[in-house]
């Protein structure tokens, strides 16, 4: 996705140059000033953007990678907890049961 919008602004700021330059000379030294501006402000303007979403899917991925991580330490804790709470109560009938002596 990046390289290709990068593709379209360096060929639209290609086609822009070759425009300018298709003029005459003395116009075409100061047009083609003013063209190698723009194309680097286009250029920063767009790097810019590109760092600016690739940052935002970054923390995105981060997030979801820490509520994942969340949800199974959950998820394992629930489960420790039934299994102790099973075992208990398994212990306690196992003692009574133990515990009654037949007449």
């Amino acid at each position: 996705m990046f390289a290709t919008q990068f593709k379209s602004i360096v060929l639209i700021a290609t086609l822009s140059s070759t425009a300018a330059m298709a003029t005459s000379n003395d116009v075409q030294a100061a047009q083609l000033s003013d063209v190698t501006g723009q194309i680097e402000q286009v250029i920063a303007s767009q790097t810019q953007q590109l760092l600016q979403s690739a940052r935002q899917e970054l923390m995105l991925s981060l997030r979801m990678q820490v509520a994942e991580a969340i949800d199974e330490l959950d998820t394992q804790i629930a489960d420790a907890s039934a299994s102790d709470t099973q075992s208990q109560t398994e212990s306690e009938d196992t003692v009574i049961l133990t515990s009654q002596k037949p007449e």
